[in-house]
This record gives structure tokens, sequence and C-alpha cells, in this order.
């Protein structure tokens, strides 16, 4: 092997090695305002998250929450009484009054994000007028086992200005030197069935991850301490 093939056979398996390697999962304490670190795909400079809040609801109606900045698409599974499972969506799941059926939950974070001087590269050729677009929903849910294999990876089923601003529901407009705060909700039913496995999503750390999602590439976690505010599991069954 001659000494440039070896150069070369060396930096392609540090990259292989480093595709690969596990997320990093990190402790993140709400209650201080901790900086997310986010990986901007497709941007030039930097933005600052914050996580504010982050809790537990099966009553997205409580918290003021409109339906309408629910994604119709949005869906979530259970059990019916014969061990079967099936999937129920937004206009099955969710009840008049704002509470959620077949044991659904919402996990919710209020996010700051402050642009410094990002710019999104892209946005002539995704037909914007300008280059400070973000979106709201490029921050992942992932359902993590204890030896950090992802069960599910899930995008934002809500975000609370999307009937605001108009086009694609997550995006939003930011410039340099401007913060803007809002609210991401992710929608699950106590199980989830991938590949032919069903899984209990109550025996699972839920973690967040950044823009690119899921445990298999490279973004970081997010362990948090979410406040549990259900109320409504004992009358949030199938009726």
């Amino acid at each position: 092997m001659n000494k440039t093939l070896l150069i070369l056979t060396l930096i392609l398996s540090v990259v292989i090695s480093g595709c690969s390697s596990k997320s990093e999962i990190q402790r993140l304490d709400v209650s201080r305002d901790e900086t997310i670190e986010m990986d901007l795909l497709s941007y030039d400079g930097d933005a600052a998250f914050e996580i504010t809040d982050a809790y537990i609801t099966d009553n997205p109606g409580k918290e003021k929450i409109d339906p309408e900045d629910i994604d119709e698409h949005s869906f979530v599974m259970y059990e019916s009484q014969s061990g079967k499972v099936e999937e129920a969506y937004r206009d099955e799941f969710l009840n008049h009054n704002g509470t959620m059926k077949y044991g659904a939950m919402m996990y919710v974070l209020h996010i700051k994000v402050t642009n410094v001087n990002a710019e999104y590269k892209n946005y002539q050729e995704d037909g914007f007028d300008t280059p400070y677009i973000f979106r709201a929903d490029n921050i992942f849910m992932n359902f993590i086992d204890e030896k950090g294999k992802a069960v599910l990876s899930k995008s934002a089923d809500y975000f609370s200005g999307s009937r605001r601003e108009g086009r694609h529901w997550s995006y939003f407009e930011l410039k340099p030197g401007e913060t803007k705060e809002y609210a991401i909700g992710f929608i699950v039913g106590k199980v989830h069935r991938e590949n032919g496995v069903s899984y209990c999503l109550n025996q699972y750390t839920p973690c967040v991850s950044s823009m690119q999602g899921g445990l298999e590439q490279p973004a970081k976690q997010y362990q948090i301490e979410w406040e549990d505010r259900r109320e409504c599991e004992a009358q949030s069954g199938m009726n």
C-alpha cells in the first residue's frame, strides 16, 4: 500500500467512525433557560435557542392550545380492546373540550430563539424573499431506551404561530438581533408500533434533539425534566 492510499484509508476510517458515533445526551435544566445547540444545516451564521418551559398535558384546551394550530395529519397509536394497535388522527383523538382520547398526551416546549446573524442559504430556491427564515419543527422528540436507542423519533405536531405567519405551518421570519418566543408540541399515545414490534412509550426516556433528529444521526440529545400537568387520564380513554 503506497503512502497516498494509506492516508486516504485513514481519513475514510475517521469519517466513517464519526458518522456512526452515538449521539451525546446532555441534561438540560429548563429553570435556568439553558441554550440548545442547534446544527443549522443550510444556514450561515448563528442563532441561540432556549427552552423556557417543558411540560406534559392531556388537556391542551386548558393550556390554551388552539386545536387549529395542531397539524390535522398528526396521529397517535393505541391498543384496542382486542389487543390490536390502531391509529387515531387529530379529529378522532381530540375532544371538543380540548381533552384528548386514547391515552394521548402532548409534550410541550416553550422556546425563545434569537437570531444572532443567521441567514438561510436556500431561501430563494424555496420561494422566500428574505434569508431570515427559520423552522419551528427543526427540534425533534426522541423516545430512547436505556442503551440510547431511539424507539420513536417524531417531528412537532403543534406550533403556536402556525396560522399567523402563513406559508408552511412551521416557518417564521426572524431578522438578526430579533427574538421570538413560541411553543411546539409533540403528540404521542401510550404505545408505538414499528416494524411489527409494539413499544410502551411510558417505559422510554423522552429526549429532544436538534434539527437532524433521530439517534442514528450525530445530533445532540437533551434530556429534560418535564412537568407533568396531566389531569384527564382517568376519563381520556376510548369514549
